[in-house]
């Protein structure tokens, strides 16, 4: 008897979710985006300018709160390129936690000190030094820097910057 595809979809759910509970249990950085990942996953890209990903795109409308996905220090909050706005991660958030160096990028600029086009309806939701606790708040996304549209991208830094990570081993289910 031929088994139907929808049975082994949800056996293949299963197993995914089966793994996701068993990591370290960071809290998924944007309300109600899980499982739904935009642009690129972690990893290889062999047909993009950009051949390796090193993190992941988290769907995510202008404004969107975006949360800490453990708690740390904000380390580093400002332009990846002061002199050019549309590099890299654009403006950008970085936490250092349990897991190492969260980079969330793409973020409105919610400081006017730090030049570009901020948008006044948004406060800075934290600043350098501040310590946060996982789930808070700590920015609002947009597509600054090197973007094709709103959205968040994380990427997780080990040992100092040294190595990248994927984000998505650090999330357990139950946070989702």
């Amino acid at each position: 008897m031929k088994k139907p595809k929808l049975f082994i979809l949800l056996i293949t759910i299963n197993i995914f979710l089966v793994f996701i509970s068993s990591v370290s249990g960071a809290r998924w950085p944007v309300q109600g985006s899980f499982p739904y990942l935009v642009g690129s996953d972690f990893g290889p890209r062999p047909y993009s300018e950009s051949p390796m990903h090193d993190g992941l795109d988290f769907d995510a409308s202008y404004g969107t709160e975006v949360r800490a996905i453990e708690s740390g220090q904000v380390v580093y909050k400002r332009w990846e390129n002061p002199n050019n706005h549309s590099q890299g991660y654009g403006y950008n958030i970085r936490i250092k936690g349990r897991s190492g160096i969260a980079v969330y990028g793409h973020l409105i600029v919610d400081d006017p000190n730090v030049g570009g086009y901020e948008d006044s309806d948004f406060f800075p939701a934290v600043n350098v030094g501040d310590v946060v606790v996982e789930g808070q708040v700590i920015g609002y996304a947009d597509h600054t820097g090197h973007s094709e549209g709103d959205h968040l991208h994380l990427t997780v830094y080990t040992n100092d910057y040294q190595n990248k990570v994927n984000p998505l081993q650090l999330f357990s289910y139950s946070n989702l």
